[in-house]
């Protein structure tokens, strides 16, 4: 699995609606800060910023991606993580809890999921109101039936809207039964 740069002249935006949600939610729950993780090049975070310029905004990703925001998005705070060792990111605590997490179109790309989980947690442990995690559903892109590896060959893997589930991680990040709540 090669790194993904977020970096294509499709002009598709997948699931346009993630954001606008989160945002909706940190409305409701009266927070003013998102915490993007695994944010690529922040296309639909720069569409809520433009909506809501008075919010901060924290994207999290490394690599390219992460370079390419620092030099075109000004309205951020880019954090530097590997999604797939990162345990703890430094954001001031009093950010953390005045914020919702989104990680959308991320878990599908990691080898290993289990700690973007567990730093998502930690984020919600810590005092953030709310996590909304997507990915894509494999019908829309491919069906059910698709024999083989998921169409996009930056996927590792990809789940089904309707599909049952699956133990995946525990509140540990460690393999095991998936939970559907962890104790604070």
């Amino acid at each position: 699995m090669e790194y993904f740069a977020d970096e294509t002249d499709d002009t598709t935006v997948w699931q346009p609606d993630v954001y606008p949600y989160a945002a909706a939610r940190a409305e409701g729950l009266g927070r003013d800060v998102l915490i993007d993780i695994g944010c690529g090049r922040a296309g639909k975070l720069a569409t809520l910023a433009a909506a809501r310029p008075e919010w901060t905004y924290v994207g999290v990703d490394f690599g390219e991606n992460l370079r390419w925001c620092r030099e075109n998005h000004p309205f951020g705070r880019w954090v530097e993580a590997d999604l797939e060792s990162t345990r703890v990111l430094p954001i001031a605590p009093a950010l953390i809890r005045r914020s919702v997490v989104v990680c959308s179109d991320v878990v599908e790309h990691l080898l290993n999921p289990g700690p973007a989980l567990v730093l998502i947690r930690r984020l919600l442990a810590e005092g953030s109101a709310a996590a909304v995690l997507s990915t894509p559903a494999r019908e829309f892109r491919s069906g059910y039936d698709a024999p083989g590896p998921p169409r996009n060959p930056s996927h590792v893997r990809e789940s089904g809207s309707k599909a049952p589930p699956r133990p995946a991680f525990s509140c540990t990040g460690r393999p095991g039964p998936a939970a559907t709540s962890c104790p604070r």
